[in-house]
């Protein structure tokens, strides 16, 4: 499934499962596979959200994805994957599905930060998991992508989440949970 969300300001691509986004964030991929090799047939939600400002010159963008693990825990605990510093000249590894512009494959350090800021900062109350959260995906514009798209990216992934474990199958109730996200935007 993928669809195109547009609020006034943001245009938001949510892709469930993700389409074939390699893994590029180090570390976390590694634990993202042993968690999953050790839990058979417990169910994974995987996708990939994109975001991209769509008024003004500048238009800037970027793209998260990874996957929502169920536990046991009292609490959701988030991982974000990161690749270093910003290259430039990197080569575009990814096409965006919403502006079909390139984007260079993995996460900065700063935008890394910004994600996780994204993760914590929705409220509790929403109705988010217990289980972990793992960002393991990830693409950015050498010239547009921002720290508040990261920050943006990482809360919608959790309201993607938490709407996705409540089990429902009205797909509508998804698509209205992520439009009313993005008009707040």
């Amino acid at each position: 499934m993928s669809d195109i969300y547009s609020g006034r300001v943001w245009r938001l691509l949510v892709e469930q499962p993700a389409r074939r986004v390699p893994h590029v964030l180090g570390d976390v991929s590694a634990l993202h596979a042993e968690r999953l090799a050790g839990q058979p047939g417990r169910p994974v939600s995987d996708m990939v959200l994109e975001l991209r400002r769509n008024a003004g010159p500048v238009s800037p963008s970027g793209m998260i994805g990874g996957s929502y693990i169920p536990g046991k825990a009292e609490a959701a605990i988030l991982s974000v994957g990161k690749t270093g510093d910003i290259t430039t000249g990197a080569g575009l590894g990814y096409v965006s599905g919403i502006g079909k512009r390139g984007m260079v494959l993995g996460l900065p350090d700063e935008f890394a930060e910004s994600v996780m800021d994204g993760l914590i900062r929705v409220d509790p109350k929403s109705g988010v998991p217990a289980g972990r959260v793992v960002i393991d995906r990830a693409a950015y514009d050498e010239m547009d992508s921002s720290r508040s798209v990261f920050e943006r990216l990482g809360g919608l992934f959790l309201i993607a989440v938490a709407e996705m474990s409540m089990g429902s199958s009205d797909q509508s109730e998804f698509q209205r949970t992520m439009q009313a996200a993005v008009d707040s935007l």
